[in-house]
């Protein structure tokens, strides 16, 4: 499979650490509209010996979480983390779950 090391996203986060993660919620009826945007700073979590425990725990959540992934070579591909510095959000963010 290719080198995710390739992908822009990763390229641009080695260049340029600051990051914006966005989720929105849509509905039809618009009182129920939200966005929540973090951002913060991205790195490369690599499967390298200074990082591999911590690698190692990533995967593991990753595939108990979803059972997709458990056929996925994780091991061997960096895992974007982010440490999120503030939160701005829009609309109806505390309401009930769509």
């Amino acid at each position: 499979s290719p080198d995710p090391r390739n992908l822009a996203r990763v390229r641009d986060i080695l260049v340029l650490p600051e990051v914006t993660l966005l989720v929105d919620r849509w509905n039809e009826d618009w009182s129920r509209l939200a966005w929540l945007r973090a951002y913060g700073i991205g790195e490369m979590l690599e499967p390298q010996p200074r990082e591999v425990e911590e690698h190692r725990m990533v995967v593991a959540e990753l595939r108990r979480r979803y059972p997709q992934y458990q056929e996925h070579d994780l091991e061997t591909r960096p895992i974007i983390r982010v440490s999120i510095d503030r939160v701005v959000a829009w609309g109806a963010v505390g309401g009930d779950p769509v």
